[in-house]
């Protein structure tokens, strides 16, 4: 019988654990044991239960995927497979994916990593951005899919239709979320007229909305140049991305009515403005002639006439500016009022049905193709109603 050298041993190991099924899909829970992290970014350690042992590693592409700090005597599912290192011929699990197990472990690991951040000033609110009352476009960060994008553009588009929403569509939890998260804030705060960004996803368990919890999309909210408004779950789910944003909403929808103001609104803010035009420029000629009229009690005015005359010209002067910059002013936000009329009035579907325009109701709602259409429709014209019974329906 012929000897076998002990690496062609250990390798003949090595591919018979490779080759089993079960044991390249691998999933355990244990206590953490040796931990050792090294500056290549590889992790060693040991996991263990009441009886025994295994050796595990994690290697640094994987790493990334962690979002919590792993620490001696902190209990984890693990999933890898397990294979042999034929230099010393020890088996050991090489772990893919890691995550607290038990809501103690995992409210423990983000309560390190909240003090962490805080001491950092990531959540000072000294460092929150103020909103825009009126923006051009509004980012969103969510899944296309769901009620959270829909909430979302019913409630701009009835308070604020001149803002235009632009959809960042992220998964919103599991393994690739965070780095989605993390891109799509990265894409929008680059986008040109964007002036405000909603995070948002709807409720969920403390798992589901981990992504949330990621200490990467903590610090890219941070760190985004412009607004963001986080909208995570529920009135009563808090993440860490709710105290890193600069406006924290209960919900999508609430988010939505932070984002911008109502159309009835504007003419409020014109009319402010307005007024305290008027009062700023009333204010400004009172004080200049209250100088004036200091001057001429303090000079000789017969010696001194023509400078008096000066003054009195140089503030005849100031007056006609400010006449000619208020008049400039009201012209300006007249016209903006007149803009905001000519387009609400072109959105009003009034206008549109007197165009030949119909709308056609299936079940009391508005059929968008072909596929809604049932035996009988409803049509709406500028000035009447119609009920058809259809006899055929014809797709292409």
């Amino acid at each position: 019988m012929e000897a076998a050298s002990i690496t062609n041993l250990n390798l003949y190991v090595k591919s018979v654990l490779e080759k089993d099924e079960i044991l390249q899909n691998v999933y355990v829970i244990g206590e953490i044991s040796n931990l050792k992290i090294y500056p290549s970014g590889h992790i060693y350690f040991s996991l263990k239960d009441e009886k025994c042992s295994v050796k595990c590693v994690i290697f640094s592409n994987y790493k990334k995927k962690i979002s919590f700090n792993l620490e001696n005597g902190m209990k984890i599912f693990a999933y890898g497979s397990v294979s042999c290192y034929e230099i010393s011929g020890q088996y050991q699990l090489y772990v893919y994916y890691a995550s607290p197990a038990g809501i103690g472990e995992i409210n423990e690991s983000l309560k390190k990593l909240y003090e962490k951040l805080k001491l950092e000033g990531i959540f000072d609110e000294s460092k929150k951005k103020q909103l825009k009352k009126f923006p051009r476009k509004i980012g969103v960060v969510t899944s296309k899919s769901g009620a959270v994008i829909h909430d979302i553009s019913s409630v701009c588009g009835r308070r604020f239709p001149l803002a235009e929403l632009v959809l960042y569509s992220v998964k919103v939890q599991g393994e690739k979320a965070s780095d989605e998260i993390v891109n799509g804030l990265k894409v929008l705060q680059n986008h040109e007229d964007i002036d405000v960004i909603i995070l948002a996803r709807g409720g969920g368990s403390l798992e589901d909305l981990w992504s949330f919890n990621n200490e990467k999309v903590v610090r890219e909210i941070y760190n985004c140049k412009i607004p963001v408004i986080s909208a995570v779950g529920h009135d009563v789910d808090y993440t860490l991305c709710d105290y890193a944003a600069d406006v924290r909403a209960s919900t999508p929808s609430v988010a939505a009515e932070l984002s911008c103001e109502t159309l009835e609104n504007v003419s409020v803010f014109i009319e402010n403005a307005k007024q305290k035009f008027y009062i700023y420029s009333n204010q400004k000629i009172k004080e200049k002639n209250y100088r004036l009229e200091k001057c001429k009690s303090l000079l000789n005015y017969k010696s001194l006439a023509n400078t008096i005359m000066e003054k009195q010209n140089l503030i005849c002067f100031y007056k006609e500016k400010i006449s000619f910059k208020s008049s400039k002013f009201l012209e300006n936000y007249a016209s903006k009022i007149n803009l905001l009329k000519t387009r609400l009035n072109f959105l009003n579907p009034e206008n549109i049905l007197k165009k030949g325009y119909t709308i056609v109701r299936c079940g009391g709602k508005v059929v968008k193709n072909s596929h809604d259409l049932k035996n009988e429709i409803d049509l709406t014209f500028y000035n009447s109603e119609a009920h058809i019974k259809i006899k055929e329906i014809i797709r292409k």
